[in-house]
């Protein structure tokens, strides 16, 4: 496991560029060069896909640096993001990056609404983030079956009821599933399947000590590695995102469950407004407490316009390139 430097004093930091026109940070007092790839180069998804294979540590953009690692079934590779994001409690559990027709293998529809349980099909399940395009991190009761999905991706009652205290209580196991309808993450995503030739979980959290400000620039990234918060070894930038200045981790909602209003309960303020949500899915939605979090950089700011226009800048860009797997459509 790749362990953070002990060491506070600044080491000097420089960009190279190596063969095929890999860039690489390079630590030069740790003699360490960590390759710099792109989501928005379809070349570069080969790499970052046999990366995740291998459990390899990285950190990922998108409107903030975030850790980000596979996780083989059954495995202890998890515990990576309890040395990435010092201080996380306990019941403060791993989101996980996953396309919706995976994550509804996950769900445990007898917990959900009624009212909600026509999201079982794909064309309507896929509809929460393909009608807008902005990130999103759903949260939702899962099957009691996955016995080898590590913990620290699975979320107990008792742990939900303690890390949102002022939330309506709840009695079924959950799991937070982060996605965006974005082509180039499709690509990767559907890359990444076959590459890893058992279950893997792909785990994401932003980076940073808990409670403490994220980098939300690749300079503001670049002065974590100089004082040695190095617990990844590789890269990938979204120059597309960062131009956006959309910056903000992400809108976490909780799907209704039996009993309750049938109203999504949004548990953390980020990125994409409920406004926006609920205008773009004709879904309604209500705020978890009166103390749900905002996450967005610049507290209250409205980053809607910014992720739409960024989506159809990225849209319009994938229809140049020539695919390496050909992706299943939202």
């Amino acid at each position: 496991m790749v362990k953070e430097n002990p060491r506070f004093s600044e080491f000097n930091v420089s960009i190279k560029k190596g063969k095929d026109n890999i860039q690489f940070l390079v630590v030069g007092e740790l003699e360490k060069k960590i390759p710099i790839y792109s989501i928005r180069d379809l070349a570069h998804h080969k790499l970052i896909a046999q990366a995740v294979a291998d459990e390899v540590p990285m950190v990922v953009y998108g409107g903030v640096w975030a850790v980000f690692k596979g996780v083989k079934r059954r495995s202890e590779g998890a515990g990576f993001f309890k040395v990435a994001k010092p201080g996380r409690p306990p019941e403060s559990k791993v989101p996980m990056v996953c396309r919706p027709e995976d994550t509804q293998s996950f769900i445990d529809w007898s917990h959900v609404h009624p009212d909600f349980r026509h999201l079982r099909r794909r064309e309507n399940f896929t509809k929460l983030w393909a009608t807008h395009g902005a990130p999103l991190h759903l949260v939702a009761p899962i099957r009691s079956s996955l016995s080898s999905l590590p913990e620290e991706f699975k979320t107990s009652p008792e742990e939900f009821n303690a890390r949102y205290p002022d939330a309506q209580a709840i009695s079924c196991a959950t799991a937070a599933f982060y996605w965006r309808e974005d082509p180039y993450w499709r690509h990767f995503a559907t890359l990444t399947s076959r590459y890893t030739h058992t279950q893997t979980y792909l785990g994401v959290s932003s980076f940073n000590p808990h409670g403490e400000e994220p980098p939300y620039t690749f300079g503001e990234l670049v002065e974590q590695v100089k004082i040695g918060r190095i617990p990844f070894e590789l890269i990938v930038c979204d120059h597309i995102y960062e131009n956006s200045r959309a910056f903000g981790s992400h809108t976490q909602m909780r799907l209704p469950l039996v009993g309750e209003e049938p109203k999504f309960s949004v548990l953390r303020l980020g990125s994409f407004s409920p406004q926006g949500f609920g205008k773009a899915t004709g879904f309604e939605w209500k705020l978890a407490s009166e103390n749900v979090k905002d996450v967005r950089k610049n507290l209250g700011e409205n980053l809607d316009g910014e992720l739409y226009l960024m989506s159809d800048r990225i849209r319009c860009r994938y229809k140049t390139e020539k695919p390496l797997v050909c992706c299943r459509k939202p």
